[in-house]
Formats: C-alpha cells, sequence, structure tokens
C-alpha cells in the first residue's frame, strides 16, 4: 500500500513518520515547497510541487492540513484529471466528519477521518507517543484495518458523536494547560517562580492522575471539598478576586455536584456555592 501526504505541518510529519514503520510513505505535497522538503527528508521519501502526481502515486492519501482548508483541498483534487476509484482519502481533523471529503467520493474515492488522542507540539515526542495512542474513526471502514496493522487500540465513532467526542479531548487536554496555568499563577503570586513550582506539584499531579486510572474520578478527589470544609473554601475564595474567583466557584460547584455524594456535606457546600 502506497500512502501520500497532502499538507506537512506537525500532525501530517509525524503520522507520517510513524506510519512508515509499516507501510510505504511515498511523498509530500504541501502548499509550501519547504515544508513539503522538510516533511518528506525527516519521514526518507520524496517530495512533489505536483498535485496530480502525489494522488496518481498513492492507493491513500492523508490530507493533513488545518481544518478550515480540508474541504477546499478536497473539492481541489476532485477537479484534478485523475481517477480516483477504490482510493482511500482521509483527513485527520477531530472535529469535523468524513463528509468535508465528499467531493472526492463522489468521484469514487473512499472517505474517512481518523484522529489519533496526541498532541503535537514536538514533532519527535509525537512519534514516540503515538505508540500508545487512541485512534478515532469515522467514516469508511476500511481504514479500520490500517490502524489495526499499526496495532493501535480505535474508537469508531459515527458523524454525529464526532463534536462531543472532540469536546471531550479538549477538556482532557487544553483545560487541563489552563487549569495548570491558573495554580501556576498563584504560586507566582507568593514569589514561587513557575518551573520551580511546575517541579514542585509534578509528583502531586502524577499521583492524582495515577488515582484516577486506578480508581476512577469519583473516588480519586480529595481536598477541601471531599472533607466539606467550608472554613478553607472560604479563606481560598478570600485570596481571589474577578475571573480567577468566577473560575474557582464555577469548579467548586461542578466538584460538588458531581463527585460529592454525602448528602450533608453536599448540602453544606450547595449552601456556600449560592451565598456568592
Amino acid at each position: 500500500m502506497k500512502i501520500s501526504f497532502v499538507g506537512a505541518g506537525k500532525v501530517g510529519t509525524a503520522i507520517g513518520k510513524y506510519i512508515s514503520r509499516y507501510y510505504d510513505v511515498t511523498s509530500y505535497y504541501s502548499k509550501t515547497d519547504q515544508s513539503a522538503q522538510e516533511a518528506a527528508a525527516y519521514v526518507g521519501c520524496m517530495w512533489s510541487s505536483d498535485l496530480k502526481q502525489i494522488i496518481e502515486l498513492a492507493d491513500v492519501v492523508f490530507i493533513t492540513t488545518g481544518d478550515n482548508v480540508i474541504k477546499e483541498v478536497a473539492d481541489a483534487i476532485s477537479l484534478i484529471d485523475v481517477s480516483l476509484n477504490s482510493k482511500l482519502f482521509i483527513h485527520m481533523s477531530g472535529a469535523l466528519t468524513s463528509d468535508e471529503l465528499i467531493s472526492l467520493k463522489d468521484k469514487g474515492a473512499k472517505i474517512s477521518s481518523l484522529h489519533p488522542l496526541q498532541t503535537f507540539s514536538s514533532i519527535d515526542k509525537a512519534v514516540e507517543d503515538l505508540n500508545d495512542a487512541y485512534f478515532s474513526v469515522e467514516g469508511d471502514e476500511s481504514v479500520i484495518s490500517l490502524v489495526e496493522t499499526l496495532g493501535n487500540s480505535y474508537f469508531v465513532l459515527s458523524k454525529d458523536q464526532k463534536t462531543k467526542y472532540h469536546l471531550s479531548a479538549c477538556i482532557f487536554s487544553n483545560y487541563l494547560v489552563t487549569l495548570m496555568n491558573f495554580g501556576t499563577k498563584i504560586l507566582n503570586d507568593i514569589g514561587i517562580e513557575s518551573d520551580d513550582g511546575m517541579k514542585a506539584m509534578k509528583p502531586l499531579i502524577d499521583a492524582t492522575l495515577s488515582n484516577i486510572y486506578m480508581k476512577g474520578t469519583e473516588k480519586s478527589l480529595t481536598g477541601p471539598i471531599k472533607r466539606g470544609d467550608t472554613t478553607t473554601l472560604n479563606k481560598h475564595m478570600s485570596e481571589l478576586e474577578g475571573l480567577d474567583l468566577e473560575v474557582y466557584q464555577l469548579l467548586g460547584k461542578m466538584t460538588t455536584e458531581r463527585l460529592i455524594m454525602d448528602d450533608n456535606k453536599k448540602s453544606m457546600l450547595d449552601a456556600l456555592w449560592r451565598r456568592l
């Protein structure tokens, strides 16, 4: 099976390198020749400024562009004088469905969306981390055999499930970063530098994640909300103002509603949040 990539950013480059261990990644195309050249050199394949050549060479074409231009790229490919029969086109958006590629399906191609539950801030690190990543697959089922060959676990999603799936992934990843920034900012207020604060909190973060993996969220909560310690919660809030206070209160309300099972504690905490 020969695979080409249209789009040579971090995602396209890392995915190409990862799957090149199992498949023949033949070529890269990008809107800029330099990015195509760099991706091809990293993966160890050719590059081309001729989109038609990229399509002709491949049995499978990954469209690894930004979400906002996937449909535009697919529509452009559909206008090229080349047979698309039986070729598989895959985009890698977590939020968008395979319908972004519908113009290619109309020309005889198979279409799918494939999304790795992984971050791509560093290409080298992403290639390593992809070994343990889950994928979501949606669209033509032939993409499933590709993922199974890679050895990755996967979810099969319907089109109407993709938005909630992507929403969940953003909460797990993006908002975790925001929460850590929130905690770091408070440490900065008492003179602890960000690097030192993160090093100090890492064992606590790691232990919390380990507890969640082993016991689930409901059994992993500790701290003043778990204890129903409204005195400490009020002291916390006395140190906050503006948006930071609003975020703390909202998180407190959500934690109480979702993770506190003791009716007496829940009633006491609800009364605290209602006063705010």
